[in-house]
This record gives C-alpha cells, sequence and structure tokens, in this order.
C-alpha cells in the first residue's frame, strides 16, 4: 500500500546502528562447590543443586564488561482518517547480535508494536482503543515469548516551548490535525 506523505502527519522514523560495551554483565555464578559460566547457567545450576553439601545462599555474581552490537529502529508514525478520528502506528525493534560469552539471559530480539485508533475530544486531548504486541526472543535457548495487550489510550498533548507560560502551555494543542497525536 502506498502511502501519500502528505497525509502522514508526525513522522518520527530513526534507523541505527548501535554498539558499545555492556557495563556489569552476568559473567559467571560462584558458590561453595565451584563456578557457573553464563554460557552454561542452567544446566550446572541444576547439576549443582543435586550435589550433597550445596548452599543456595552461597551463590554470588561475577560481573564484568561485554560488547554488544545490533541494529534498531523507532518508528512513531501518526495520520488522521476522516473527521476526528486517526490512527498512531510505534514500534520499536532490537536485534543484538552474536558476542562473545553470550548466555540465555540476553535478548536476541525484543520488538514491541503498538497501534491505535485515536478520537480528538479536543485539540489536545484524544482517546482510543489501542493494541500492543510485544515479540522477545533470548539468545542461546531460543525461547520466544509473544503477548497481545489491548487497552484505552487517553492522551493530553502539550507543548511547553512553543507555548509560552504554563497556563498557555497546558491549553495550546502541538498539533491540530483530526489524528493528533504528538505525545
Amino acid at each position: 500500500m502506498k502511502v501519500n506523505s502528505d497525509l502522514i502527519e508526525n513522522q518520527e522514523d530513526r534507523e541505527e546502528y548501535q554498539g558499545g560495551w555492556e557495563l556489569n554483565a552476568l559473567e559467571s555464578l560462584s558458590d561453595n562447590l565451584g563456578t557457573c559460566s553464563a554460557l552454561t547457567l542452567t544446566l550446572c545450576l541444576e547439576a549443582q543443586e543435586a550435589e550433597p553439601g550445596f548452599l543456595a545462599n552461597s551463590i554470588r555474581q561475577v560481573r564484568a564488561k561485554r560488547e554488544r552490537h545490533g541494529p534498531y529502529v523507532d518508528l512513531d508514525w501518526t495520520w488522521p482518517l476522516i473527521w476526528k478520528f486517526g490512527v498512531r502506528t510505534q514500534d520499536s525493534f532490537a536485534y543484538f547480535g552474536p558476542a562473545h560469552l553470550d548466555n540465555s539471559i540476553d535478548t536476541l530480539y525484543r520488538n514491541d508494536f503498538t497501534e491505535t485508533l485515536t478520537f480528538q475530544l479536543w485539540p489536545s486531548l484524544n482517546i482510543g482503543p489501542s493494541l500492543e504486541r510485544f515479540d522477545y526472543q533470548n539468545k542461546i535457548e531460543r525461547v520466544h515469548l509473544r503477548t497481545w495487550a489491548p487497552a484505552i489510550k487517553l492522551t493530553y498533548s502539550f507543548d511547553r516551548l512553543q507555548g509560552g507560560n504554563w497556563l498557555k502551555s497546558l491549553r495550546y494543542s502541538p498539533t491540530s490535525a483530526a489524528g493528533g497525536g504528538g505525545s
């Protein structure tokens, strides 16, 4: 479907690549029977719990710095439909590539997608039904989680920078279009 760019009211897209270091990342766990690497954390802890003399209160976390990298996308589109109705689409996606010392609690990808039908009560106040879909998968065991969350959203928008004093800012509408979002 081709979308006329003149109809898209509030388009804030960002596709970027992120890289850097994760500080204070879990590297291993140590206890009175030895050390479990973060790569085999679950299997190691299950084996140690079966050993006689294992003390659960002796578990200590060993933390270190790790490299993390991957692309991410932040999308926020609002466009008017008819009369005082509009649609707002928001998506936040991140993918983390394989790295040295990945473990089962590390995120492979995370996607948070929300679709909202808005009805404008006043220029700065919108209400409408919303549906959020959240997807997550970890790196090693590839456990996938998907949740759906319906909601009713009440959105009040104001622009402190353009409105002057606070009272005027609270009355000022950042957008006067039918589907106005701007929050």
